[in-house]
């Protein structure tokens, strides 16, 4: 009772103006809860189905997508990309994924550019397909490299000038804990009448960011998965965005059957290869040096 009479005294003293504008700044804030919460999820859940539709030529779904305008927290469920029936050799989806989970930052404000407190994708699937002659089943999304409009004659090639220290601007943006949870990718190699299965992929990075006060810090990536089965591991530490590149990885291999990928040398040779494993533990360590060119 003491907090409702305190209550009614604030706005007695506030007048009729400052009860006014409480009033519409509280209705504003319900409504932005509602639109938040109950709106913009199912709005949005058909937008982005018929946008990714139209833009992969293929048939895509979204189960699910919620908003809580409060953590401003983002997860889009169930997402998939149908096969085109010529490319459904395997069968499945071309893409989907279980959950993409991401959260705004309240630092975005004061950074002038996102900031997002986590982005991660959950049991994504990618189910692609090699049909021989440098086409894959996703060759009609690439753009046509010997593509000429009619109306345009072809042109001599120019030799391209090489501008050093040439500042590329890159789009401010800062993702802590992006992280990728057991994912897979199917490659079927259909002139091999072969399937190559990337599964159990995790991916993980603590910071990534391209604002300038985080250019001396590491990007520091680990990846672990199973290439048919056998498990492959790579962690290190980078500075992508620093002139000196310290870069330093470890790659790590397991009993990595050989003879399954003989087929693909590319040099012509009477030898073949019936058995063999590689296990190897490979450390690379490298870094720019000061005023180089490359």
């Amino acid at each position: 009772m003491d907090a409702l009479q305190g209550a009614r005294q604030v706005l007695e003293r506030m007048g009729r103006r400052g009860r006014i504008l409480c009033a519409v700044a509280a209705g504003a804030f319900v409504l932005y809860l509602l639109v938040g919460f109950l709106v913009v999820g199912p709005v949005a859940r058909p937008f982005l189905a018929d946008a990714l539709t139209q833009a992969l030529h293929r048939q895509a779904s979204v189960g699910s997508i919620s908003v809580n305008p409060l953590t401003f927290r983002v997860v889009v469920r169930d997402l998939s990309v149908a096969q085109r029936a010529e490319d459904s050799a395997g069968g499945g989806y071309f893409i989907a994924f279980d959950a993409l989970d991401l959260q705004l930052h309240a630092l975005s404000v004061f950074k002038f550019a996102p900031v997002l407190s986590h982005l991660r994708l959950v049991k994504p699937q990618v189910d692609i397909a090699f049909l021989g002659g440098n086409r894959f089943s996703f060759s009609d999304l690439l753009p046509q490299a010997n593509a000429t409009t009619p109306e345009s004659p072809e042109q001599p090639e120019q030799p391209e000038q090489v501008t050093q220290d040439a500042d590329v601007p890159m789009l401010p943006l800062r993702i802590d804990n992006l992280s990728i949870v057991n994912g897979t990718v199917v490659l079927h190699d259909m002139p091999h009448k072969a399937t190559h299965v990337l599964s159990e992929l995790d991916f993980s990075v603590p910071l990534a960011s391209t604002l300038r006060e985080n250019a001396e810090d590491f990007v520091e990536p680990s990846l672990r998965a199973l290439v048919n089965g056998h498990e492959v591991k790579l962690a290190g530490r980078t500075k992508p965005f620093d002139k000196a590149l310290v870069t330093e990885f470890t790659f790590d291999v397991d009993a990595l059957d050989l003879s399954r990928y003989w087929e693909y040398v590319p040099v012509r040779t009477p030898l073949t290869l019936t058995s063999g494993k590689l296990s190897s533990e490979i450390m690379l360590s490298f870094s720019r040096p000061e005023n180089a060119d490359i």
